[in-house]
């Protein structure tokens, strides 16, 4: 605002200005004006001169301008005795207050916002004599209504297009009291409690919804301007309006990086371009694709409502003003019959000249008067017919409408080059209905506006369905997360299932598709733990079936040298063989030996019987591992070295304490029996944290390693590679390990040693 101010001190009015040149020539060389002056020598009735003048050279948009002449012969003297110093007086504007705007025309010092034209150009009326005409062009302030063809201007843009619009309100105070306002903000009468020195800007304190600006001219004159300050939904729509943009720019932007990203690493043909589509569209997720097709639904049909919002509301707008411009022309029809006095041809045309010269000082209209032969009579924007830019003739599709149609009115459209206008035409009849001149309003400026109208509808358009499509795009959203929220429940469960552990059902109120899928899932569930069951009555009866026949293979086989002995022992006593003594002490070592084999199967077969029943506490695992190498630290030939990379702490998992020694024994000692016949047999059993949430225990050995045809069944039950074995060991160490929620594989190099890997969940660590 306050550049506004301070350019309305120094801005000339560039239409007026381009209009100077043409008059300051045309003026010292009218023929006319010099025949006035010469018949009117040495004291001229100004009154008459004036009115030709004004009329002939400053009517159209200059009309605008408070108009004033003043005539001086060579001598300085005046042809009005009322003007005796004004040359004096415009002579020293030129030199001190003015600055030349053209050869002849000065802009002087005027108060803001308005403008002050003078021009001293000589009129030679011949050898002897020459008269100096002054003119002084003022206007009202503020006085930015009088139209003028684009064609004809010059496309600077001035001040009068910031407040023409609505955007500002300007208001004059002298002495503290309003003058004059313009603009839609209404001004209170008395300028109060603002005080500054001239030529100070003063920011107003904002109110009523306006941001206001005062600027202090002079210690009399004081100017305020105002502007509506943006509401909350401008600030809305211009910041959804924005984010719309640059959301369409980053997509734009994204899809421009993945086409760079694919032509640089793929062969640009059809196949891959098809495949890259559908590689694409498989992986966009349920959720996305609901988002997706209810926002473009959204757009599209909101861009189709705005599309004919916009076409319809712009045709109600040009028809409403197509039918404002003919009911306008009828009414000025009608009143310039009813001003007509009639007497004969020539005196009703020069009449009609007369009312329309008249009516375009009071009127924001130009004017084009035509004969009933369609030739240009009048004009108020003469200038265009000057520069031979239109025809000095009715347009011939108004004039066959008129003249033969016999229609009142017609509204045609009319070029210049380029510039397109409508022109509005009505016949001017007698009281008798003959016909007596054309009458046509140009309206040069209804492009522009029209313009200005559809890019207001537009904006307008623009920022609520650009809200409208942000509002659905979070709906979109909301909905979409709605429908798909019990799917990725679902699918949280599925991947939750744990074939033998209790799975949980899921609950849904409504009766509807996501119902129908509910409980199909639970009575799966249901099924599923039915199965479950079955399948461990099945592996618990295939299991114990196996081993009972294992145990009855393995009592077998003791009791049939102990039935052997016992018979020799018989018949080498019914014999009294004297070697008896002798064979009864080896068979009773032999018999107890086999009682003690029998004693083992007997207290593995228990232990796998009793495993469910495990106690759970919390376990130094460090502590276990230590207890179990110290069993085996004194083995010949076995080094066992263990390394641990816990720093020291103490690792607390949960197990049942007396299962986990027996873990660790078991598999130290598979690795002791799987070396026998290495010199140097050394075992490495390290501990260390694994990704903060385990704890990893590797017991490494450099034995033989597994043949790869027995490593699928290390953890089968019946399995072993000892000859002294029942092949439950490692399907032991593997139930206990399970039942921590721990893992437990092996990797193995034949020829190199095995490498047991466990993992066991960390409860905590201690220092």
């Amino acid at each position: 605002m306050k550049i506004l101010l301070s350019n309305l001190q120094s801005e000339d009015d560039v239409n007026a200005v381009s209009l100077f040149s043409d008059i300051e020539s045309s003026l010292a060389n009218d023929q006319e004006l010099k025949h006035l002056f010469n018949i009117s020598l040495p004291y001229t009735n100004t009154e008459g001169i004036n009115d030709f003048i004004k009329k002939k050279y400053f009517s159209g948009y200059l009309s605008k301008y408070e108009f004033k002449a003043y005539y001086y012969d060579q001598n300085n003297i005046p042809l009005n005795p009322a003007s005796q110093n004004k040359i004096n007086e415009y002579r020293e504007k030129v030199i001190n207050k003015s600055i030349k705007v053209t050869q002849n025309f000065y802009r002087s010092s005027a108060e803001l916002g308005t403008h002050e034209y003078f021009s001293i150009i000589p009129v030679t009326i011949d050898q002897n004599r020459i008269v100096n005409v002054i003119v002084n062009l003022s206007n009202k302030d503020f006085s930015y209504t009088v139209p003028y063809p684009e064609i004809l201007t010059d496309m600077r843009i001035n001040n009068s297009q910031y407040y023409n619009k609505g955007d500002y309100s300007i208001a004059l105070y002298k002495g503290g009291s309003l003058i004059t306002q313009f603009g839609k903000y209404t001004y209170e009468n008395n300028l109060r409690g603002l005080k500054g020195v001239p030529g100070e800007y003063i920011q107003v304190l904002d109110r009523d919804a306006y941001l206001h600006m005062a600027y202090v001219a002079n210690k009399f004159s004081t100017y305020v301007i105002s502007k509506q300050k943006p509401s909350f939904w401008d600030y809305l729509a211009t910041t959804s309006f924005l984010f719309l943009v640059f959301f369409m720019i980053f997509m734009l932007f994204h899809f421009i990086k993945s086409l760079y990203i694919f032509l640089k690493n793929t062969k640009l043909t059809f196949r891959n371009l098809k495949y890259q589509f559908y590689k694409i569209v498989n992986k966009i997720q349920y959720s996305t694709r609901i988002q997706t097709s209810i926002i473009s639904s959204v757009i599209l049909a909101i861009l189709i409502s705005a599309v004919i919002s916009y076409i319809s509301i712009n045709k109600q707008l040009y028809n409403n003003n197509k039918a404002s411009k003919e009911r306008f022309i009828i009414e000025l029809g009608k009143r310039m019959e009813n001003m007509l006095t009639y007497t004969d041809e020539t005196s009703t045309e020069t009449q009609l000249i007369s009312i329309l010269k008249t009516l375009s000082e009071t009127i924001s209209k130009d004017f084009n008067l035509y004969s009933k032969s369609g030739r240009l009579l009048y004009s108020s924007q003469r200038r265009i017919y000057d520069l031979e830019l239109f025809s000095t003739f009715i347009n011939p599709a108004a004039l066959k409408n008129l003249s033969i149609l016999k229609k009142s009115e017609t509204i045609e459209d009319e070029r210049i080059g380029t510039f397109q206008f409508e022109t509005s035409y009505a016949t001017i009849r007698d009281k008798n209905y003959n016909t007596l001149a054309y009458i046509g309003i140009p309206n040069f400026s209804l492009q522009k506006e029209e313009n200005i109208n559809k890019n207001l509808l537009l904006n307008t358009i623009v920022n609520i369905y650009s809200l409208i499509i942000i509002g659905f795009g979070f709906y979109a959203t909301f909905v979409a997360n709605s429908v798909t929220n019990p799917l990725s429940i679902i699918s949280k469960k599925i991947s939750q299932l744990r074939l033998g552990q209790p799975n949980e059902p899921l609950f849904w109120q409504r009766n509807d598709e996501i119902g129908t899928l509910i409980k199909k899932y639970n009575l799966m569930i249901i099924k599923l733990e039915d199965y479950a069951n079955k399948i461990k009555d099945t592996e618990r009866e295939s299991t114990w079936r196996e081993m009972a026949q294992q145990i009855a293979h393995e009592i077998k086989n003791p009791l049939t040298p102990m039935k052997l002995g016992i018979q020799q022992l018989r018949r080498s006593y019914k014999d009294e063989d004297p070697k008896f003594p002798d064979r009864f002490n080896k068979f009773s070592t032999s018999f107890i030996e086999q009682i003690d084999a029998l004693t083992h199967i007997a207290s593995e077969f228990s232990h796998f019987a009793k495993f469910p029943n495990t106690v759970m506490e919390n376990i130094n695992i460090v502590e276990k591992v230590t207890k179990s190498i110290s069993l085996y630290n004194n083995t010949p030939n076995v080094s066992i070295r263990l390394i641990n990379n816990a720093d020291h702490r103490t690792l607390i998992v949960k197990a049942d304490g007396n299962e986990l020694l027996r873990t660790f024994n078991n598999l130290i000692k598979n690795a002791i029996e799987g070396g026998y016949g290495r010199k140097n047999m050394k075992i490495e059993i390290s501990i260390e944290r694994y990704s903060d949430k385990f704890v990893k225990i590797d017991i490494k050995d450099n034995g033989y390693g597994i043949p790869k045809e027995m490593q699928d069944k290390i953890f089968q039950i019946n399995f072993t590679t000892k000859s002294s074995g029942n092949g439950l060991g490692l399907v032991l160490v593997k139930k206990t390990i399970e039942a921590c929620n721990g893992q437990i594989y092996f990797e193995t190099v034949e020829g190199e040693g095995t490498t047991f890997h466990i993992l066991l969940p960390l409860q905590q660590i201690e220092s």
